[in-house]
C-alpha cells in the first residue's frame, strides 16, 4: 500500500467521524474508505507504515551532509531571511 492511499484513507475516517459529530449524512465511499483504515489501523500495518516514514527520514537525516553555519550564514539565501 503506498503512501496516498493510506494518507486517503486517513482522511477518509477523520471526514466520517466529523460528519458523524455533526449529524450530517455520510456518503457510503467514505464509510468504506474508514473502515478499511481502521482494519489498516487494528492489523498494525499503519503503524508499520508509520515507522517506515520514521526509518526513512532518520536515514534521510543521516546521510545529509553536516551544516556548516558560516557557508550557511554566507549563503544568499541568508540575506532574505535576516532582513525579515
Amino acid at each position: 500500500m503506498n503512501g496516498d492511499r493510506v494518507r486517503a484513507l486517513r482522511y477518509a475516517r477523520e471526514v466520517v467521524d466529523d460528519l458523524r459529530w455533526r449529524g450530517m449524512a455520510v456518503p457510503p465511499v467514505y464509510v468504506g474508505m474508514a473502515e478499511e483504515f481502521r482494519v489498516l489501523v487494528r492489523s498494525g500495518d499503519y503503524a508499520a507504515w508509520v515507522a517506515g516514514l520514521d526509518e526513512a527520514a532518520a536515514s534521510a537525516a543521516a546521510a545529509a551532509p553536516p551544516q556548516d553555519s558560516a557557508a550557511i550564514a554566507s549563503s544568499p539565501r541568508a540575506y532574505v531571511l535576516t532582513q525579515a
